[in-house]
């Protein structure tokens, strides 16, 4: 599936996550709980407050993600029984009256065309499990009990990479790789043994919010306004005052030309001023306003 379908899991833990399990001495140095509205100067109250677990799915189809968050299928009799059965067995060995019916409800509940190994079970799935693990076909089944779902997000990308309001996002965002730029993302991305502990060496911390937008109100403004509150031009997506009004518009014009080399030369020209905003250590604005 991680081939097929590019599928990648993220888990992240939060700061009551240790605290409820006691072991507030294992969680991260630097690890906060989120500031509430008032602490951020925000007049409006959170709809969300701090959580415990994070779980990230991502693949290149949106029906991977929903079919490992939730596709379990409503057991029957004999599976429960299995199930049983089995978690019977990994406490002590069974009797041999349990045992033969244990092996005769997996022959019974085992696909035709389906050739398991010793140890081997179908689940209700259809994943193949070696008996003395757990059928957990998805999330939803391996939380039951013990956690409570609070949100679900379903991410998306629009094919021309421009977010909710129309704007290129994370444009400035440092990338992996071996230039200025790569070894700025590997240390502000990633922790170190030195940063953390041996354990925890390469984990990263991540700050989930959803933001709200009123996208009827946003259109009510300007092109000027908008590139304003976002501080990016909207067709080339560079800080404003890195080109001059008729330079940005035009090159953001050349994106859109219907001739290909007209479009790369357009985008070359946009990716080399934008990796020089890449590096924070580079005060662009600063500089661009000393030229004013």
């Amino acid at each position: 599936m991680k081939k097929t379908f590019n599928f990648s899991s993220t888990v992240g833990f939060g700061k009551g996550f240790f605290k409820k399990l006691k072991i507030e001495d294992k969680q991260p140095k630097k690890l906060r709980e989120m500031p509430d509205h008032d602490q951020l100067g925000d007049v409006t109250p959170y709809s969300m407050s701090q959580t415990d677990l994070i779980i990230q799915l991502r693949s290149s189809k949106d029906f991977v993600n929903r079919w490992v968050l939730e596709n379990t299928v409503q057991p029957d009799i004999d599976d429960e029984v299995i199930e049983k059965l089995l978690k019977k067995q990994r406490n002590s060995p069974l009797k041999d009256k349990e045992q033969k019916i244990l092996d005769k409800l997996i022959e019974d509940t085992t696909p035709k065309g389906t050739n398991l190994q010793a140890g081997e079970r179908v689940c209700m799935d259809g994943q193949i499990f070696k008996n003395e693990e757990e059928c957990i076909p998805d999330i939803i089944t391996a939380i039951d009990g013990w956690a409570t779902i609070t949100d679900i997000h379903n991410g998306f990308q629009r094919t021309d990479g421009r977010n909710l309001m129309g704007f290129n996002d994370g444009v400035s965002n440092p990338r992996p790789g071996k230039d200025e730029i790569g070894n700025l993302f590997d240390k502000i991305v990633f922790t170190t043994k030195e940063d953390e502990r041996e354990d925890l060496d390469y984990g990263t911390y991540m700050v989930f919010q959803k933001i709200q937008h009123d996208l009827d109100q946003w259109r009510e403004l300007s092109l000027d306004e908008q590139q304003e509150w976002i501080g990016r031009s909207k067709g080339t997506g560079l800080l404003n005052g890195t080109l001059d009004e008729d330079t940005d518009s035009e090159l953001a014009r050349d994106l859109r030309s219907a001739d290909p080399d007209v479009r790369k030369n357009a985008a070359l020209d946009i990716e080399k001023l934008i990796a020089i905003q890449k590096i924070p250590q580079r005060d662009f604005i600063k500089r661009m306003v000393i030229q004013l």
